[in-house]
């Protein structure tokens, strides 16, 4: 993971590492956080999803499910408006604001600051060092 140079007023003021690098060992051969963008990241799963014959729906949105012996109901949004499914498992991962742990009622065990704004962007920006991160 790179180290992230903080920069005000043109000027880089300050360094920071998320974690002490760690040198492998052959137990543990790879212990070193690694960086890969959202877009990466999701074409790797929808690959692997359609391995097992899974395809993923953009635009669409859990909004209520049910649960029984036999599988879950789940109602959709998508683009063609409302639609009700019935499918043998329902994976949640569906972020902080989860309509899973909704449902279930599973708490939040972490935090929100809500004075902290971010904007992440995985862009290439030539006038940086590619070697770090940056935050202005």
């Amino acid at each position: 993971m790179p180290s992230t140079r903080v920069t005000l007023d043109g000027q880089v003021v300050d360094e920071r590492h998320f974690a002490a690098r760690v040198d492998p060992t052959p137990d543990v051969p790879y212990p070193n956080a690694r960086m890969l963008g959202q877009a990466d990241i999701e074409a790797v799963l929808r690959a692997r999803l359609a391995e097992f014959g899974v395809t993923v729906e953009l635009s669409t949105a859990l909004v209520d499910f049910t649960a029984g012996d036999r599988g879950v109901t789940a109602l959709l949004d998508g683009p063609a408006g409302r639609e009700q499914v019935r499918v043998d498992y329902l994976v949640g991962a569906d972020g902080g604001r989860s309509t899973v742990r909704t449902v279930l009622g599973i708490p939040f065990e972490g935090s929100t600051d809500d004075s902290l704004r971010m904007l992440l962007g995985d862009v290439r920006a030539d006038a940086l060092d590619h070697d770090h991160a940056h935050h202005r």
